[in-house]
């Protein structure tokens, strides 16, 4: 059982996910909430974290069924042109990011250049494995997914433990 990264069309990811879970599958489509200003008032909404992104988790046999039965696509890991597999510990650390309600998760596809492995020590991350880059003088510490980018997010200096390879 691998954890795959399915891609689906624009605005059919909850439909996608749904879909699935009926069928059985473990699904994680990830959302935050968050609060969205109307000149009328102020509302706390489920916010897709990544657009057009459900992950999937099932076996080769499953995945490929998924695949004709949702008329999406995997995704692509870029170097071994292989269909991505993300490893359980990084999704676990990516879905305990993005569960933190005090801090907003921003999304990048950017390619990041990997740095230096940290640990984050404080009470909303305990003790998520991540990289750290430094840009524009703050610090941002970024949990990687193969092939799919990073989320990020501001961490105080003081948080952070260096992890010895």
């Amino acid at each position: 059982m691998n954890w795959y990264i399915l891609c689906t069309k624009l605005f059919h990811e909850k439909k996608v996910a749904e879909k699935l879970t009926n069928k059985g599958f473990e699904v994680y489509l990830p959302t935050q909430r968050i609060k969205k200003r109307w000149s009328d008032r102020i509302k706390v909404v489920d916010q897709l974290v990544i657009s057009r992104i459900v992950f999937v988790h099932c076996n080769e046999e499953e995945r490929n069924n998924t695949f004709v039965e949702t008329g999406c696509y995997y995704m692509m890991d870029r170097s071994t042109k292989k269909v991505a597999i993300i490893p359980d510990k990084q999704l676990e650390s990516f879905r305990a990011l993005i569960s933190q309600k005090e801090l907003p998760v921003e999304f990048t596809d950017r390619q990041l250049k990997p740095g230096t492995k940290v640990r984050i020590n404080n009470n909303l991350f305990d003790d998520i494995e991540a990289e750290i880059t430094i840009t524009e003088g703050k610090e941002r510490v970024f949990v990687r997914l193969n092939s799919l980018g990073c989320a990020i997010v501001e961490v105080s200096q003081s948080d952070l433990t260096l992890i010895n390879d």
